[in-house]
């Protein structure tokens, strides 16, 4: 489990250093074109990206799979 979750902790820190710098260059190369650049795009895609999942994963969770948390409520069956 330890080896499985460093690998995980180790994967996301680089694909967000890899995203951090390929958005920074993204911006460099945009200013560099002649607009007015003055961030990058990756907050934004990640934002909608998070919310499409989530929205997603809870229409699935809730509406196709009828799972349910809380104990006393009912159950597919």
């Amino acid at each position: 489990m330890a080896v499985a979750f460093l690998g995980f902790v180790a994967t996301t820190l680089l694909a967000m250093t890899a995203l951090g710098r390929t958005d920074k260059t993204w911006v460099a190369l945009r200013r560099r074109a002649g607009h007015d650049q003055a961030e990058g795009a990756l907050a934004q895609v990640m934002i909608i990206s998070l919310t499409l999942g989530l929205i997603l994963f809870l229409l699935w969770f809730y509406v196709i799979e009828r799972a349910f948390v809380i104990p006393f409520m009912p159950t597919k069956g």
